[in-house]
């Protein structure tokens, strides 16, 4: 529990059935604590014992998931200052343990008040159910990031940012079940790369169109006698791809796709290398 709520305290996060689940958990033990007037810290007085917690905690997990999820916003003063309240009071030896009957009181209005406008909140939230199809391991990618799809996790992190973003949409349409949209932007990112080849191997910004780049690309590289076998292959492949892309009746399946992401980030990964050898020539 502490590590996922470490993770959220980093950003905002959008709305997911598991925060749905924990938060109708906490608000269901509320109900019961405020019924049963449980205790609210352990017997020393501390709100976190061995990674568990007790009502007070349970009210701080509450308080900051629906801080970073923005929901209840005009609850959360309100809320925070009932938790003060009881950090104060509990945490001191002298006071009693369990819930006070005053205290159940105001705890009972604020959840009461907090359930009626998640409620309200909640019908206007749209949640998408993700079905992993595919040879990709896409629950690894949700959890560790785009870098577990490249041989090398450094290149992605020196990439421009839009061919990133680029590699980050591709995945996001598979995994929504849009292939041939995810397709299009793997292509996209290339394109981007090869761009910024052109740039270092010519020294100026490219204007021209994807099938000139290219050639020229793979012209200049010639010429330089520079090894690039590799992504010559990989270039062969994508401007087959790329072609029929152009179609406008082309569609692509799920598998295809998935190829062609890889085929891309190979792509870059071996484009990248290639300006990385490139630079320290042009400073010759």
């Amino acid at each position: 529990m502490e590590e996922i709520m470490q993770e959220m305290k980093v950003k905002k996060k959008k709305l997911t059935p598991l925060d749905i689940y924990y938060i109708s958990k906490w608000l269901e033990y509320l109900q019961l604590a405020i019924s049963k007037k449980w205790p609210v810290v352990y017997k020393d007085r501390s709100i976190y014992k061995s990674g568990n917690t007790l009502l007070l905690g349970i009210l701080i997990s509450l308080r900051e998931w629906l801080k970073i999820l923005s929901l209840c916003q005009n609850e959360i003063n309100t809320f925070e200052n009932l938790i003060k309240e009881f950090e104060e009071y509990y945490t001191n030896p002298k006071n009693s343990l369990k819930l006070t009957d005053f205290h159940a009181k105001k705890l009972y209005k604020i959840v009461t008040k907090i359930e009626t406008v998640l409620l309200k909140e909640l019908e206007n939230k749209i949640l998408i159910e993700i079905s992993f199809s595919g040879k990709l391991n896409y629950r690894g990618i949700l959890k560790d990031g785009l870098s577990v799809l490249f041989s090398n996790g450094k290149i992605l992190n020196k990439l421009p940012s839009l061919i990133k973003n680029d590699i980050k949409e591709a995945v996001k349409a598979l995994i929504c079940g849009i292939p041939t949209a995810s397709a299009m932007i793997s292509l996209r990112a290339v394109e981007g790369i090869i761009r910024d080849l052109y740039k270092a191997l010519k020294g100026k910004e490219c204007k021209k169109k994807w099938n000139e780049v290219l050639n020229e690309v793979e012209g200049e590289l010639k010429n330089r006698k520079l090894e690039f076998k590799k992504l010559e292959g990989y270039l062969h492949h994508i401007r087959k791809i790329r072609n029929e892309a152009e179609h406008p009746e082309r569609v692509f399946t799920t598998k295809e796709s998935e190829n062609i992401l890889m085929l891309a980030i190979y792509a870059i990964e071996e484009i990248y290398k290639t300006i990385e050898e490139i630079k320290p020539r042009a400073n010759i």
